[in-house]
Protein backbone atom coordinates (compact mmCIF):
# COMPACT_ATOMS: atom_id res chain seq x y z
CA UNK A 1 0.00 0.00 0.00
CA UNK A 2 1.28 3.53 -0.84
CA UNK A 3 0.01 6.38 1.52
CA UNK A 4 -0.35 9.65 0.48
CA UNK A 5 -0.21 12.19 2.87
CA UNK A 6 -0.15 16.43 2.48
CA UNK A 7 0.30 17.20 6.17
CA UNK A 8 -2.19 19.47 8.73
CA UNK A 9 -1.38 22.84 6.77
CA UNK A 10 -4.40 25.27 5.80
CA UNK A 11 -3.03 24.83 2.49
CA UNK A 12 -4.02 22.23 0.17
CA UNK A 13 -1.62 20.20 -1.64
CA UNK A 14 -3.19 19.39 -4.59
CA UNK A 15 0.06 19.12 -6.83
CA UNK A 16 1.18 15.47 -4.85
CA UNK A 17 -2.46 14.52 -5.14
CA UNK A 18 -2.71 14.87 -8.69
CA UNK A 19 0.66 13.53 -9.77
CA UNK A 20 -0.38 10.55 -7.72
CA UNK A 21 -4.07 10.18 -9.04
CA UNK A 22 -2.63 10.10 -13.06
CA UNK A 23 0.03 7.68 -12.42
CA UNK A 24 -2.73 5.20 -10.93
CA UNK A 25 -4.92 6.12 -13.64
CA UNK A 26 -2.26 5.13 -16.24
CA UNK A 27 -1.77 1.98 -14.36
CA UNK A 28 2.29 3.02 -13.36
CA UNK A 29 1.31 2.37 -9.80
CA UNK A 30 -0.14 -1.40 -9.09
CA UNK A 31 -0.05 -1.28 -5.42
CA UNK A 32 -3.13 0.24 -3.55
CA UNK A 33 -3.03 3.91 -2.90
CA UNK A 34 -4.41 5.53 0.54
CA UNK A 35 -4.37 9.36 0.53
CA UNK A 36 -4.79 11.76 3.09
CA UNK A 37 -6.33 15.12 0.97
CA UNK A 38 -6.25 17.65 3.64
CA UNK A 39 -8.11 20.91 2.31
CA UNK A 40 -7.19 20.04 -1.15
CA UNK A 41 -9.99 21.14 -3.68
CA UNK A 42 -8.64 18.34 -6.57
CA UNK A 43 -11.11 14.56 -6.00
CA UNK A 44 -9.41 11.66 -7.09
CA UNK A 45 -10.52 9.60 -9.46
CA UNK A 46 -8.16 6.38 -9.25
CA UNK A 47 -7.20 6.00 -5.76
CA UNK A 48 -8.90 3.26 -3.95
CA UNK A 49 -9.55 5.48 -0.26
CA UNK A 50 -9.55 9.16 0.57
CA UNK A 51 -9.83 10.79 3.28
CA UNK A 52 -9.12 15.00 3.89
CA UNK A 53 -8.47 14.02 8.20
CA UNK A 54 -7.47 11.61 10.57
CA UNK A 55 -5.79 11.24 14.20
CA UNK A 56 -2.79 10.95 14.68
CA UNK A 57 -2.90 7.51 15.74
CA UNK A 58 -4.21 6.13 12.23
CA UNK A 59 -1.69 8.55 10.90
CA UNK A 60 1.32 6.27 12.37
CA UNK A 61 -0.77 2.43 11.51
CA UNK A 62 -0.92 3.56 8.36
CA UNK A 63 2.41 4.44 8.34
CA UNK A 64 3.64 1.31 9.72
CA UNK A 65 1.49 -0.79 7.06
CA UNK A 66 2.34 1.36 4.07
CA UNK A 67 5.32 -0.35 1.59
CA UNK A 68 6.18 3.65 0.72
CA UNK A 69 4.80 7.19 2.20
CA UNK A 70 4.90 10.00 -0.59
CA UNK A 71 3.94 13.13 0.62
CA UNK A 72 5.15 16.90 1.02
CA UNK A 73 8.61 17.87 2.64
CA UNK A 74 7.23 18.26 6.09
CA UNK A 75 9.90 17.36 9.25
CA UNK A 76 7.26 15.42 10.83
CA UNK A 77 5.78 13.08 8.48
CA UNK A 78 9.24 12.23 7.29
CA UNK A 79 10.22 11.66 10.84
CA UNK A 80 7.28 9.65 11.35
CA UNK A 81 8.01 7.31 8.12
CA UNK A 82 11.93 7.08 9.39
CA UNK A 83 10.93 5.83 12.33
CA UNK A 84 9.29 2.82 11.02
CA UNK A 85 11.87 2.78 8.33
CA UNK A 86 9.50 3.06 5.98
CA UNK A 87 10.76 4.11 2.56
CA UNK A 88 9.68 8.16 1.80
CA UNK A 89 8.75 9.92 -1.24
CA UNK A 90 9.52 13.61 -0.66
CA UNK A 91 7.50 16.65 -2.77
CA UNK A 92 8.53 19.71 -1.19
CA UNK A 93 6.17 22.32 -1.27
CA UNK A 94 7.41 25.19 -3.74
CA UNK A 95 7.28 29.09 -2.74
CA UNK A 96 6.85 29.75 -6.38
CA UNK A 97 3.72 27.79 -7.16
CA UNK A 98 2.01 29.27 -4.16
CA UNK A 99 2.57 25.99 -2.12
CA UNK A 100 4.14 27.79 0.51
CA UNK A 101 5.97 31.27 1.90
CA UNK A 102 9.64 29.94 1.27
CA UNK A 103 11.97 26.66 -0.23
CA UNK A 104 12.77 25.54 3.18
CA UNK A 105 11.04 22.17 2.48
CA UNK A 106 13.57 21.57 -1.04
CA UNK A 107 16.76 22.63 0.92
CA UNK A 108 15.75 19.86 3.93
CA UNK A 109 14.54 16.97 1.55
CA UNK A 110 17.50 17.73 -0.38
CA UNK A 111 20.17 17.35 2.89
CA UNK A 112 17.84 13.77 3.34
CA UNK A 113 18.45 12.86 -0.26
CA UNK A 114 21.93 13.32 -0.25
CA UNK A 115 21.62 10.94 2.95
CA UNK A 116 20.08 8.12 1.42
CA UNK A 117 17.25 9.19 4.43
CA UNK A 118 14.16 9.96 1.59
CA UNK A 119 13.86 10.24 -1.97
CA UNK A 120 12.44 12.98 -4.20
CA UNK A 121 9.60 13.81 -6.97
CA UNK A 122 9.88 17.17 -8.11
CA UNK A 123 7.35 16.74 -11.04
CA UNK A 124 5.30 13.70 -12.31
CA UNK A 125 8.23 12.33 -14.29
CA UNK A 126 10.42 11.98 -11.26
CA UNK A 127 7.70 10.76 -8.71
CA UNK A 128 7.70 7.82 -11.63
CA UNK A 129 11.41 6.81 -11.03
CA UNK A 130 10.96 6.91 -7.21
CA UNK A 131 8.63 4.66 -7.07
CA UNK A 132 10.22 2.77 -9.28
CA UNK A 133 13.32 2.71 -7.06
CA UNK A 134 11.00 1.84 -4.44
CA UNK A 135 9.24 -1.05 -6.48
CA UNK A 136 12.96 -2.23 -7.01
CA UNK A 137 13.62 -2.56 -2.96
CA UNK A 138 15.36 0.98 -1.99
CA UNK A 139 15.10 1.54 1.77
CA UNK A 140 16.11 4.65 4.00
CA UNK A 141 19.24 4.41 5.49
CA UNK A 142 18.61 4.34 9.03
CA UNK A 143 21.26 3.55 12.15
CA UNK A 144 20.52 3.00 15.12
CA UNK A 145 21.53 6.08 16.65
CA UNK A 146 19.20 7.56 14.35
CA UNK A 147 16.87 5.56 15.10
CA UNK A 148 17.10 6.74 18.02
CA UNK A 149 16.92 10.56 17.55
CA UNK A 150 13.50 10.25 15.63
CA UNK A 151 12.32 8.43 18.53
CA UNK A 152 13.42 11.58 20.83
CA UNK A 153 11.98 14.05 18.74
CA UNK A 154 8.63 12.44 18.12
CA UNK A 155 8.12 12.38 22.02
CA UNK A 156 9.56 16.08 22.39
CA UNK A 157 6.81 16.82 19.63
CA UNK A 158 4.03 14.75 21.14
CA UNK A 159 4.52 17.35 24.25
Amino acid sequence: MILVSVGSSDDGFDRVVRIVDELKGEGKIKDRVVAQTGYGSYKPKNVEECFGFTSWEEINRLNKEAGCVISHGGIGSILTSLQYSTPFIAVPRLKRLGEHTNDHQVDTVKVLESQGKVLVAMDKNSMLQCIQRVESGWKPKTTRSSSGVVKDIMRFLDR
